[in-house]
């Protein structure tokens, strides 16, 4: 007898349809989850879901008025600045600091 497909609880997520039902998922579903879809902020509300490694072919611009607003937009360059300053400034005087970072 073949083993029964393995099904988990999707949590709920804003903007993807399947939120909070029970779906069979795979690794790459685990990996690289779909993000955004209507309703989602700072997503084209015409566009579906997508997974992250996706999203750059799409092309989308924030000057050429591709994406809604409002949207964060950051620097490479400035945040590896920062991280960096930061990182030293810790160091020197014998902290440690946790990665993290907001999610809502």
């Amino acid at each position: 007898m073949a083993a029964p497909a393995r099904a988990i609880l999707i949590p709920p997520r804003r903007g993807v349809g399947l939120a909070g039902t029970v779906a069979a998922m795979n690794a790459d579903d685990l990996i690289d989850p779909p993000i955004g879809g209507a309703g989602t902020k700072g997503w084209p509300q015409d566009q579906p879901p997508l997974r992250r490694h996706a999203i750059a072919a799409r092309g989308w611009n924030l000057l050429r008025g591709d994406l809604p607003l409002p949207l964060a937009v950051i620097r490479r360059d400035a945040l590896a600045a920062n991280l960096q300053w930061m990182q030293g400034f810790a160091r020197a005087r014998g902290a440690d600091m946790a990665p993290h970072g907001k999610t809502t």
